[in-house]
């Protein structure tokens, strides 16, 4: 029996896709075959049951027509739609995850990073759950971190709360590279918290940022 070959591939735009990419990304899925396909919790594109082949044709026609900035990047940012679109939102998520979107890194993170950005308190992207949570309030955004959803769920703790757009950017960077610097390989953010600590991270995170 042939191994059922996958991949997860990152959708630019934090997820948020046009009508015409849509319908790209189907003509190319029947171009090469994929015989299965679903969109993942993180709002990825997972395909199935393609050989290596086609599947590595596939992945560098999706990469040559959806191309992504030169850098380390994190693994996946969402945000919602934000004022443009819902009623509920109190900010806009969408200018905030462009900011966020340009962050690069000097190395690899030690393992996968996943940010979610929500409008309203009804976080609809999971931001207690995601190793970043960016989460708006009336009086500005909060910064969590160390969240995660999988076998040994966490909650984010948060950093710091009514910042505005730029000082989200700054701390995010800033606790990102720490994380980088200190945490070792294969290391989830949510593990790394609980090894070091929330009060020793928030002080060296929110002491540099002053």
């Amino acid at each position: 029996m042939p191994r059922k070959n996958f991949s997860i591939i990152n959708v630019p735009n934090m997820s948020l896709m046009a009508g015409e990419e849509l319908e790209k990304i189907y003509e190319l899925l029947r171009k090469h075959q994929a015989t299965l396909t679903t969109i993942t919790p993180g709002q990825r594109l997972a395909v199935y049951g393609m050989s290596a082949e086609k599947l590595k044709a596939l992945q560098d026609e999706l990469s040559s027509n959806f191309p992504v900035d030169e850098g380390i990047k994190v693994t996946s940012l969402q945000s919602c739609p934000g004022l443009e679109q819902c009623r509920y939102a109190v900010a806009d998520s969408l200018i905030l995850g462009r900011k966020i979107d340009r962050l690069t890194f000097d190395r690899p993170f030690p393992h996968k990073v996943k940010i979610g950005i929500a409008a309203c308190k009804m976080c609809c992207t999971k931001p207690y759950l995601r190793d970043v949570g960016i989460l708006a309030g009336k009086k500005g955004w909060s910064v969590l971190f160390g969240g995660n959803a999988g076998g040994r769920p966490r909650i984010g703790d948060l950093l710091a709360s009514e910042l505005q757009e730029d000082e989200v950017v700054a701390l995010v960077k800033k606790a990102l590279d720490f994380y980088i610097e200190n945490a070792a390989k294969k290391q989830r953010t949510a593990r790394f918290i609980e090894q070091i600590g929330i009060e020793e991270f928030r002080k060296v995170v929110l002491d540099s940022q002053k």
